[in-house]
């Protein structure tokens, strides 16, 4: 458009009252302007919530038949967009994957709609339905530009989001110059020129339009996490915050908890609606990538409204959703960079008239102390490895000097290293303490001393920055973590964000405000100062262009509105604070038990397959009864119970662990063992019932009635079949010969049970004894010639003379012994 055809200020303002209801700030009209210019590429950098979305449409003004393309990477956006266009009269369409039809492309290339919301994987698909309308010379003529929301996802995302990475790739399908509209809360320097890289724009070609990005009205805190993180005990102040908003008629908080897990997000707040009363359970959901898009939609809807109070979220709900109220924002564990963290903490109290809560919960090995702790537990075992590595080096020296003096001619010497000498050179770097020249460190002192606090601290992140990259030994960043996430390096702002109350500055919004250089469009608040140094406003525009300066007032939007309160550490007296639970409140740590080792592996037997189906079925009509059919059909019953905790109750279950309510919940931590518990235990007990424990025996009992005890004790009981064990002496079930329970058990002898085979044996011959009954004969045996201690003899200590070695003698067994003693009795009694 031509310079002289491009509308003013004053035209813009008042159009867009007109039209669209809204008058919009002088720093709106500069983005429309420069768009509607068409000569260059714009970047708009401002706050969340402080009308960017505004400028997509101001163009739509000034083209008759103009089209904006807004290439969105939420579907709730792009559905958002939708409904917001079509209130004011603009026809939208927003297009995704189950959209994309060929009707709607021919709609749109025939100029249907005047906004088309699009998805990147829709929009930058190569040789995709969607290059029809861009190869549309019609199409084209009447495109303003093209939008790309929430600008910082090209290069966040573009790892996972493949289109993403390959945004390049539009600007050789565009047959005809257009201008790109970026737009961002968060675009510092670095993730700019990685944008600008990824989009092919060329930084001279660009006009940035750049606004703080400061949020007063939002107050920060920060928590460390004080119980175990499968309890998530640490959000039960919020569900207390709720039961005592019911309890006293008072209107209950919106809130938000960001987590970067799907499942840690729906674990949560599986927790959370057990601490809830009544049909508040029913009103906090999970929200994220996996939800059906007609359920994130109608969530969304209904936290707009009164249907819902809280929702456990990831980055499916978030950047762009505009909703005004929320007034708590909770990120669990910061497994975010500080951009995505402040993206989150933005949707909180959008209206600018109402202030918010934004709490980071952060494990308790971040902060200053705990590491320091680690630290010195670290230098103490590298003490302690050093210590023995000098003794172990002493004792070579003394070793070789013996050798040494031995070979020394007369007169020769030989230097040796003492070992003071070595362990100094060893801990002070060539350099240091005396190879340093003091006059260089003086000059950094004062080069240092001459910088602002904000400047000090983004010298403290570039430095760290290259710290990280060095120990990861290429160009990335050393956030190395395990499978779970839980040794995450911290970038240096996060690190001084979540250390800032043991940080000189003392204050959360400072490296905040550093890290984004607000500082520079800033000017200090003097009526606030001494209460927070941090309390500034932003105005980027003169006095005299200023949106209100003819009323001799400031615009919320161009100029900030200040507040009293800026974090916990500056105004720790607010009541928003109130509610979370004191750092200083004593913790009482349960031991937590421990579960049971059992065997998952094996294959599953029909008793196995019917627990299993009872457990199912278990879970399905608690899901129904509970969150109703439709989240059945749309989630599965995982809600009630996840397959892991169906699989445990049967691991534990073959092997009768699960004996009461408190043993299910040990065994598995299932959340709702105590509420479904029963019903889960008589299925349990209906398939694997219980064994019988044995009776007790009475000492004064035969062998033959404890074992016919015995016998009726194992009968009863019932469980998986065993095969038992047969006595080689009796013949009996249930135990073998060498048990004091066998009629026939016979008492060891002291040799036997030590197993002193070359003991020596009884001298005393044995004499052959016919039975009473003359069916049998029984051997009897003199007094042994050498009394052995503590019991009598076996008659086997007979069979080995006492002059024969051990190894030339043959191992018999007592039938055997028994046949040969027999044999050599009846040749003597026939001799």
């Amino acid at each position: 458009m031509p310079a002289s055809s491009v509308p003013s200020i004053e035209d813009i303002r008042q159009k867009t009252a007109e039209c669209l209801g809204r008058r919009p700030c002088i720093w709106q009209c500069r983005v429309a302007q420069a768009i509607l210019e068409r000569t260059r590429d714009v970047v708009c950098i401002s706050g969340t919530g402080s009308g960017k979305t505004l400028t997509f449409w101001m163009p739509l003004l000034f083209r008759s038949g103009g089209i904006q393309v807004v290439i969105t990477p939420l579907n709730i956006l792009g559905t958002q967009t939708k409904v917001q266009l079509e209130r004011l009269g603009i026809s939208a369409i927003a297009i995704r994957g189950e959209t994309a039809t060929s009707e709607n492309i021919e709609d749109i290339i025939t100029l249907k709609y005047r906004v088309v919301a699009v998805s990147p994987e829709v929009a930058l698909k190569h040789n995709g339905i969607f290059e029809r309308v861009w190869r549309s010379h019609e199409f084209m003529s009447h495109l303003i530009s093209v939008v790309w929301d929430e600008a910082h996802l090209i290069k966040a995302w573009a790892s996972f989001r493949k289109e993403l990475g390959e945004a390049y790739r539009l600007r050789n399908v565009l047959t005809t110059k257009v201008p790109y509209l970026l737009p961002s809360a968060t675009l510092p320097d670095d993730v700019l020129n990685n944008v600008l890289d990824l989009t092919r724009i060329r930084k001279q070609d660009v006009h940035i339009v750049r606004r703080s990005n400061d949020r007063p009205n939002v107050y920060l805190t920060v928590r460390k996490l004080r119980h175990s993180l499968s309890s998530y005990k640490d959000l039960e102040f919020l569900a207390k915050e709720v039961r005592q908003a019911r309890k006293s008629g008072r209107r209950i908080r919106k809130f938000v908890v960001f987590f970067d897990s799907i499942e840690e997000s729906m674990s949560a707040c599986e927790i959370f609606r057990l601490w809830l009363e009544g049909e508040d359970q029913c009103k906090v959901v999970w929200y994220n990538a996996d939800n059906t898009t007609n359920f994130r939609e109608n969530a969304t809807e209904k936290f707009r409204g009164e249907g819902l109070i809280g929702l456990f979220c990831t980055d499916a709900f978030g950047m762009g959703v505009d909703i005004p109220d929320i007034e708590i924002v909770i990120q669990w564990r910061p497994t975010c960079d500080l951009n995505t963290l402040w993206q989150r903490f933005g949707r909180a109290a959008r209206d600018p008239s109402k202030e918010a809560l934004a709490v980071l919960l952060v494990d308790a090995k971040y902060f200053d102390e705990e590491k320091e702790a680690a630290r010195k537990r670290v230098e103490k075992r590298r003490e302690a490895a050093i210590a023995r590595a000098e003794r172990t080096e002493s004792g070579k020296r003394a070793r070789g000097d013996e050798g040494v003096q031995q070979e020394q001619q007369p007169g020769g010497s030989r230097k040796r290293a003492r070992p003071e000498e070595s362990r100094a050179s060893r801990d002070s770097p060539r350099g240091e303490s005396g190879g340093k020249d003091t006059r260089t460190v003086s000059k950094q002192a004062s080069e240092t001393s001459r910088l602002t606090e904000y400047e000090t601290l983004r010298v403290s992140y570039r430095t760290g920055h290259q710290k990280l990259e060095a120990n990861a030994g290429g160009g990335k960043k050393a956030r190395r973590a395990d499978d779970d996430g839980s040794n995450v390096a911290l970038d240096m702002e996060m690190d001084c964000l979540v250390n800032a109350a043991t940080r000189v500055f003392r204050c959360y919004r400072k490296p905040i405000t550093a890290f984004y250089e607000n500082d520079r469009l800033s000017k200090a608040i003097s009526s606030f100062r001494e209460r927070c140094p941090s309390l500034i406003t932003y105005i980027i525009e003169a006095d005299e262009e200023r949106c209100m300066a003819d009323t001799g007032r400031d615009c919320s939007r161009c100029s900030l509105p200040p507040s009293t309160v800026c974090c916990s550490l500056c105004t720790p007296s607010h009541p928003l604070f109130s509610m979370l639970a004191s750092i200083d409140e004593p913790l009482d740590k349960p031991k937590a038990s421990r579960t049971s080792q059992v065997d998952s592996k094996y294959t599953f037997n029909p008793r196995d397959i019917k627990l299993r189906d009872g457990l199912h079925a278990l879970r399905r009509e608690n899901t129904v009864r509970l969150f109703g059919l439709s989240h059945l059909d749309e989630l599965g019953p995982g809600a009630v119970m996840s397959d892991e905790i169906l699989k445990r109750i049967i691991d534990c279950a073959r092997v009768y662990k699960l004996r009461d309510i408190e043993a299910l919940y040990r065994e598995t931590k299932w959340h709702r063992a105590h509420e479904l518990g029963e019903a889960v235990l008589r299925l349990v007990h209906e398939v694997y019932p219980a064994p019988v424990p044995l009776a007790p025996v009475d000492a004064a009992l035969s062998g033959r009635e404890m074992l016919d005890a015995h016998q009726q004790s194992s009968s009863s009981k019932s469980g998986p079949s065993r095969i038992q064990r047969r006595c080689s002496a009796c013949g009996a079930f249930g135990h073998i010969k060498t048990n004091v329970s066998c009629p026939r058990y016979t008492p060891r002898t002291p040799i036997q049970r030590a197993g002193k085979e070359n003991a020596t044996p009884s001298s005393a011959p044995a004499r052959l004894t016919p039975l009473s009954d003359g069916s049998a004969l029984q051997f009897s045996y003199g007094t042994p010639a050498r009394a052995h201690a503590g019991g009598s003899f076996s008659p086997y200590d007979t069979l080995f003379g006492a002059e024969s070695p051990s190894y030339r003698r043959t191992v018999m067994t007592a039938a055997e012994v028994q046949a040969m003693l027999i044999g050599k009795t009846i040749n003597l009694i026939s001799i």
